[in-house]
């Protein structure tokens, strides 16, 4: 059997390099996270212990794994894996509104976005135009929360484009480029006298 890979968050893996049984044991400290059983595989085999519970997975955790194979003749071979989880980045902004492309939007309107990440950190979020520069910034909002930016004077019949910038502190993550356009001007009715 090979050394088992690096713990990760969706599980560890090994192959089997003879025909062998096998148990992989996954622990936070000395807790048990999961454990999983292998009968009678065969010679290069690559064995996944998947997680789904990825609360154990938080960042500072550290998540030990254990491998015990054990081959025909009941030779038993060990490997185990060490890793301390680090912090990840936000995930990408989830667009609410307005709609990316929409047209007929008023001169002065809210963006709107949500925002999460997978370690539940507090997130602050910047919201900029297409030129890079600052609309209005959110702080201390939870993972999952939805944040709002009034965007205000803006020209009629003009295409805008916005960003939004997401950091935890020590990781960020930088939303699509979305686009919207303002109403366009009232065109005034030719009315005839006769």
């Amino acid at each position: 059997m090979e050394q088992p890979s690096q713990p990760a968050r969706d599980g560890i893996s090994a192959q089997i390099m003879d025909n062998m049984n096998a148990t992989f044991t996954l622990y936070n400290g000395s807790n048990v996270i999961k454990t999983c059983v292998f009968n009678n595989k065969t010679n290069g085999t690559t064995l996944n212990c998947g997680m789904t519970n990825t609360s154990k997975w938080a960042k500072g955790n550290t998540i030990n794994c254990t491998v015990t194979a054990t081959d025909n003749n009941s030779q038993r071979s060990t490997g185990s894996a060490t890793k301390t989880v680090s912090n990840l980045a936000p995930n990408p902004p989830s667009l609410n509104s307005p709609a990316d492309g929409s047209t007929g939007i008023s001169t002065s309107t809210t963006l709107n976005v949500t925002v999460t990440d997978t370690d539940g950190d507090s997130l602050n979020v910047i919201f900029y135009n297409g030129s890079n520069h600052p609309i209005c910034s959110n702080t201390s909002i939870s993972s999952g929360g939805t944040v709002s930016c009034r965007w205000s004077s803006l020209s009629i019949g003009t295409t805008y484009k916005w960003y939004v910038y997401v950091t935890d502190g020590i990781n960020t993550t930088t939303s699509s480029r979305w686009n919207f356009s303002t109403n366009q001007v009232p065109t005034t009715p030719l009315t005839a006298i006769t």
